[in-house]
């Protein structure tokens, strides 16, 4: 015999509770399929987490954010570390999921290093020993 209990919801913690209690003494419990769209979930940054671009570093706050808005955020901090107003924006950052490889794309107008220690790569699924060019 087997059992199945589903989970569903929009928050990052996912809960139930069940009246009577389960007795699952006789089971072996694990997880078969866990589905969720592409960065929809949010990330976990932590304090550790660094964007180094050019020959400057971003410290993104510690918290819980979805890609596009690591993306917003970055963009904002480059705009504003560089003085550009708000008339002459440019973008010079664009974060994009890609659901075949279930990483994301970076095109940056500098260079973004990923090789220097406690940096956003591997939360964005690029490797840490890889430095991108300006694009």
């Amino acid at each position: 015999m087997s059992l199945t209990f589903t989970l569903t919801g929009k928050s990052s913690v996912l809960a139930v509770s069940y009246f009577s209690a389960v007795d699952l003494s006789d089971y072996e419990l694990g997880l078969t399929d866990f589905e969720t769209y592409l960065y929809s979930s949010p990330c976990n940054v932590n304090s550790t987490n660094k964007f180094y671009y050019g020959n400057e570093k971003i410290v993104i706050p510690e918290g819980s954010y979805k890609l596009r808005d690591i993306e917003q955020y970055l963009k904002h901090k480059i705009l504003r570390s560089h003085d550009v107003k708000d008339k002459d924006k440019e973008f010079p950052l664009v974060i994009r999921a890609n659901n075949n490889t279930m990483r994301s794309e970076i095109k940056c107008a500098y260079r973004i290093n990923f090789t220097k220690l406690h940096n956003i790569g591997s939360l964005l699924g690029f490797s840490l020993n890889r430095v991108l060019e300006p694009r």
